[in-house]
């Protein structure tokens, strides 16, 4: 019987210490400090009245939106890192890896610049798609139209002098483009799991889990 009996209490144990670890949030043990609540819950505690309570619900409501924030970091950190390693493994069979992102541009506009050039003779029928409807420089947009006096595309700049329109220096259409023929510069990207927070709190439950074995079966 008292078998028996220590045997429901050791379950009911590792019930409470698995309830704990299910309840309490992933990234607990990632942070400085441990549990690092308890401070600030002691300081919290010799406050009273309206003001205590005011001031845990703005807490409550900051640490809430911080923690939703931190979330869409780091969702779109995660998708963007598998992107990354996509268009890695793609240039790396393509041949078109570059120790740096200016080299990789510098392949990049050796082999395709004339095929994204600006200049025509005459107007194409159809827009070109690597000629945007504006381009922005040093933070300022701009138009980009065919002038048939230039035979190409372009835009009138700050200072009213015709500009023809390059992919080089539009930032957002090089990247578009570059990621079209699979160009990639600088160093490969690093793996990186979603999974950390939660593969941390398995290991400590299996781990006291193992030691509560330990301890019980000495003891008894």
């Amino acid at each position: 019987m008292n078998r028996i009996k220590k045997s429901r209490l050791f379950i009911i144990l590792l019930t409470i210490v698995l309830g704990l670890f299910l309840i309490l949030p992933d990234d607990a043990f990632s942070r400085r400090g441990g549990f690092g609540g308890g401070r600030s819950f002691r300081s919290s505690s010799r406050s009273s009245g309206w003001k205590s309570s005011r001031s845990r619900s703005k807490s409550a409501w900051s640490s809430s939106k911080s923690k939703k924030m931190t979330s869409r970091r780091g969702t779109k950190s995660l998708a963007q890192s598998k992107k990354d390693q996509a268009l890695y493994k793609k240039a790396k069979k393509n041949g078109t890896t570059y120790k740096s992102r200016a080299e990789a541009k510098k392949g990049f506009n050796k082999k395709y610049g004339k095929q994204y050039s600006s200049t025509y003779d005459s107007k194409p029928a159809k827009r070109p798609g690597h000629i945007p409807q504006s381009t922005k420089v040093k933070g300022k947009s701009y138009p980009v139209n065919y002038n048939p006096q230039h035979r190409g595309y372009g835009y009138y700049g700050s200072s009213g002098s015709w500009i023809m329109y390059s992919m080089m220096t539009d930032a957002v259409m090089m990247s578009m483009l570059m990621n079209r023929h699979h160009y990639y510069g600088g160093e490969p990207p690093m793996y990186r799991s979603g999974y950390g927070g939660s593969f941390w709190s398995g290991f400590w439950v299996f781990f006291i889990i193992i030691f509560f074995s330990i301890i019980w079966r000495n003891r008894f």
